[in-house]
């Protein structure tokens, strides 16, 4: 009997803990990146909890540290190939950093997701993963690059960035 290959046992994990004290927009929660190899998309599991029927811009930006501990100091959003921001959802041109671009919690105050996203990559050279680099979920929501002004395809007019976390690897872990 030989052993047959398993996504959910190979590849590469990497997640971000996410946890703020902000007294309007408490966010805490785990995001999770799984890829199996180079040559498959990566699953993003979102397990969030935040303020019932809320809706935040959410993003990889370029830098995953701080000098000062702040989410001000993360760089853009992450965009390797210089690409307009744009949207998943609709299919445009996007940053490799825009992610699903919003998340929106329940009425309980829960958001959990999970998709396969074919831009993201655990594999390639540091100018191109993921890794070290951070999430940031942002006071406003996400205007998908539709918004009647340059910061529109720039950042998606999201406002505040009022939580941030670096992607690290996760030894063990696997989705």
């Amino acid at each position: 009997m030989g052993s047959s290959y398993s996504c959910e046992t190979h590849g590469k994990t990497a997640m971000c803990r996410i946890k703020n004290d902000h007294k309007t927009y408490p966010i805490d929660g785990v995001i999770t990146f799984h890829q199996c190899s180079p040559a498959h998309p990566v699953t993003v599991q979102f397990d969030l909890k935040g303020n019932p029927r809320s809706t935040h811009a959410i993003h990889i930006h370029q830098y995953g540290q701080s000098k000062n501990n702040t989410c001000k100091e993360l760089g853009l959003h992450f965009n390797p190939y210089g690409m307009p921001h744009g949207s998943l959802k609709y299919h445009t041109p996007r940053h490799m950093g825009d992610l699903i671009n919003n998340i929106h919690f329940d009425w309980k105050g829960n958001f959990k997701f999970e998709y396969n996203d074919e831009l993201l990559n655990l594999y390639n050279s540091i100018e191109y993963s993921i890794i070290g680099r951070s999430i940031v979920i942002h006071a406003k929501e996400d205007d998908l690059g539709k918004g009647d002004n340059e910061e529109s395809l720039i950042s998606g007019n999201a406002g505040e960035r009022i939580a941030c976390a670096p992607i690290a690897w996760c030894e063990n872990a696997h989705l």
